[in-house]
């Protein structure tokens, strides 16, 4: 059962899963598995959480925000390429930034 959850997690791989218990037995392991991959946490059997190295989460997070900017830049493309747009002259730029 925990392979099946785990695999709908990530299709590219499955990650390592270890009952939430094991947590505080195993804790130096765990911490150590965290710099080649993340791990599953499970709690009676299902899906609880995953466990990530914070430079992992760290890169994750700020490609997310990387990939949210391009997607506004696209929307905005797109909206001008319709024509949706306002033309400002110069010394209207200026009066916006005041």
């Amino acid at each position: 059962m925990s392979l099946m959850v785990s695999r709908r997690l990530s299709m590219e791989r499955v990650f390592p899963v270890k009952p939430i218990s094991d947590l505080r037995k195993e804790q130096a392991e765990m911490l150590s598995l965290l710099d080649e991959t993340p791990i599953l946490l499970t709690n009676r059997g299902s899906a609880a959480g995953i466990l990530v190295n914070v430079d992992h989460w760290n890169k994750t997070a700020n490609e997310l925000a990387r990939l949210r900017r391009i997607i506004q830049g696209d929307k905005a493309f797109a909206e001008m390429s319709a024509g949706n747009y306002v033309e400002l002259e110069p010394e209207d730029m200026l009066a916006l930034g005041q």
